[in-house]
């Protein structure tokens, strides 16, 4: 579906305008796609702050609207025009169709007074992207503290709406968010919405990983399913949810502070972890590739604590624990061996 159409339906739907059809189209699109959730989001944001409140009251503007419109026709036309008499409501139902045709024109009609333009900046999205190699923390406007791990993509809006706080999640990220009982904070990653008003906790949730997990550490969180409610699971300090991509299951579980966590401390930590993983790892924090020559060793299992350690003392550690040869060319480290029993 073309963005601009999907936009119209969408539109149509906060509008209380849509068939029961359209209506299904666009919750359909919402559910399966997270780019079409996005947008529904952004939507939703502007609709809550333009569009609802001309929607709701706007009868002078109507009739100033309509006024404007009989003058440029009377202009352009030389024979006797006929004026149409409106009813209370054909000017109300007019005005909010103006309202929402000027919002697709990028918001025009709002820039014409200093304090519509600050209200549409709040639906402008911002986006930080935090390559391999690199981890990053931003303060949003709420106070809120955010730490990006490598490779992770973060979304959210410049100014937050007045009755939610939507971010989303591509990768890992530590939230310290800042309490706000009235704007409940929520962390969009692929189908799995995570809500808080004010704790402290981690998600993991890239992309090639089969689970996103999420891990807390102070306060309580409510992690479900964006489109089945019912699947949800309420945390507390030392729990985390683990989410399936594979059959959507949710489940509770207990963890190990210090292992989830120690990536913010400059921490790579793996106990008994599969080459394969700690391969993926190293990738995302020294930016490099990583190839085994042999694929016998990707079974092989790593046990050691990393801390802002150099890229060539991780990999010695690898070698003689198990007996694994590296070199490393350009941007890519080869291991190779004779693998692990």
């Amino acid at each position: 579906m073309m963005e601009e159409t999907f936009e119209r339906l969408a539109l149509r739907c906060l509008n209380k305008e849509a068939t029961e059809k359209e209506i299904e189209m666009v919750n359909s699109l919402v559910k399966e796609d997270e780019n079409y959730n996005r947008k529904f989001e952004q939507l939703k944001i502007t609709w809550k702050k333009e569009i609802f409140p001309q929607h709701q009251f706007n009868l002078d503007k109507g009739r100033q609207i309509l006024n404007q419109k009989i003058k440029r026709k009377r202009k352009k036309e030389s024979t006797n025009v006929t004026i149409i008499k409106l009813t209370k409501n054909q000017i109300i139902g007019f005005a909010a169709s103006v309202a929402i045709l000027m919002m697709s024109l990028f918001g025009v009609l709002f820039h014409q007074s200093p304090s519509h333009q600050q209200n549409y900046s709040t639906a402008q999205m911002m986006e930080k992207i935090v390559p391999s190699g690199k981890k990053q923390t931003i303060k949003l406007k709420d106070g809120t503290r955010v730490k990006i791990n490598a490779s992770s993509k973060f979304t959210f809006p410049e100014i937050f709406d007045k009755h939610e706080r939507i971010v989303y999640l591509e990768g890992e990220a530590f939230f310290e968010v800042a309490r706000d009982t009235l704007r409940p904070f929520k962390i969009i990653t692929g189908k799995l919405t995570t809500q808080v008003l004010g704790t402290s906790f981690n998600i993991s949730a890239y992309p090639e990983n089969e689970e996103i997990k999420v891990s807390v550490a102070t306060g309580k969180v409510n992690v479900s399913h964006l489109s089945d409610k019912n699947n949800k699971v309420h945390l507390i300090p030392g729990e985390q949810a683990v989410f399936s991509k594979t059959d959507s299951s949710l489940a509770e579980n207990p963890f190990d502070f210090k292992k989830e966590f120690a990536w913010k401390d400059s921490t790579l930590l793996f106990e008994d972890t599969p080459m394969t993983l700690v391969a993926k790892t190293m990738e995302r924090w020294y930016g490099l590739n990583v190839t085994f020559e042999n694929q016998k060793i990707s079974n092989c299992l790593l046990t050691g604590e990393f801390k802002n350690e150099s890229l060539t003392n991780v990999l010695e550690s690898i070698k003689y624990t198990n007996e694994i040869s590296y070199r490393i060319e350009n941007k890519t480290i080869f291991l190779n061996g004779e693998g692990c029993n």
